[in-house]
């Protein structure tokens, strides 16, 4: 956590990247053209760092509201549960959980529809196959 702000949640290069809120929430918004990752599958991370804190804070639930209207939620140890260890050069350690581990909430426009063989490929990835 932030020494300004002891709401901010700060990545392991000093970034502000959301914040917790009552209720034991944490908020991020994020630009999903920059921020899912795409391979294997489509994923939202977190850096090992960021869960430690959110951990020690206490939080139980993730909310990520992305730009393009569509919030994705899951508890803490449904994340840390089902989520996939990786390692990103610029980030180093993370969790990834694929999209569809996550329940979704769309405002605005339509989501685009995974095809069969991304929802095969993600049920595949999540059971640590792939």
């Amino acid at each position: 956590m932030s020494q300004n702000n002891s709401n901010t949640v700060l990545n392991g290069r000093g970034q502000p990247i959301g914040y917790v809120q009552a209720g034991g929430v944490f908020h991020r918004k994020f630009n999903p053209e920059k921020h899912i990752l795409k391979f294997p599958v489509p994923s939202l991370c977190l850096e090992t760092g960021v869960i430690d804190q959110l951990k020690a804070a206490g939080i139980q639930s993730l909310w990520f509201e992305g730009t393009d209207g569509a919030s994705y939620k899951t508890s803490l140890a449904h994340f840390l549960e089902a989520a996939t260890p990786m390692f990103n050069k610029q980030y180093g350690n993370q969790l990834a959980l694929p999209l569809l581990g996550f329940i979704l909430e769309k405002r605005g426009p339509a989501l685009q529809q995974l095809s069969m063989w991304e929802t095969a490929r993600v049920a595949t990835f999540s059971r640590g196959k792939e």
